[in-house]
């Protein structure tokens, strides 16, 4: 393979700045005989590896912070259930838009709970795909 050809694959390998200056400067020095190319590997297998890890803890992160944010939504709409039923056992059964008010808000503030349990997951599954 050309020098040039080899250059432009050091630099647009996703390998840090200080490998790819090594390994043009070998390359310089010395042309693409066997040992630059175990060297070019072994960089690339060293850098996959260390992403591998990296993704596998940023994963670890993320299915911790879903599982919490399980927790509070499940919480929140447990308590607010009690409180709705809590008021909804002091007003009289002939009360019809009392008992719907009280329903109505329940059900308002049970999509509001969603859609922030929604926006952050979102906001913690962009922080993912961003690492």
């Amino acid at each position: 393979m050309q020098d040039n050809t080899l250059q432009n694959l050091i630099t647009a390998s996703f390998l840090s700045q200080s490998e790819k200056g090594r390994l043009s400067q070998y390359l310089n020095e010395y042309g693409a005989d066997e040992k630059f190319y175990e060297m070019f590997n072994l960089l690339l297998l060293e850098e996959l590896g260390k992403r591998g890890e990296s993704c596998e803890k940023a994963l670890r992160l993320f299915d911790e912070k879903v599982k919490l944010l399980d927790t509070e939504l499940k919480s929140k709409k447990e308590k607010t259930l009690k409180k709705a039923q809590d008021e909804l056992a002091h007003i009289d059964p002939a009360q019809i838009s009392k008992k719907e008010k009280v329903w109505d808000e329940y059900y308002q503030k049970i999509e509001n709970f969603q859609g922030d349990y929604e926006k952050q997951l979102k906001e913690n599954f962009s922080v993912l795909f961003a690492l």
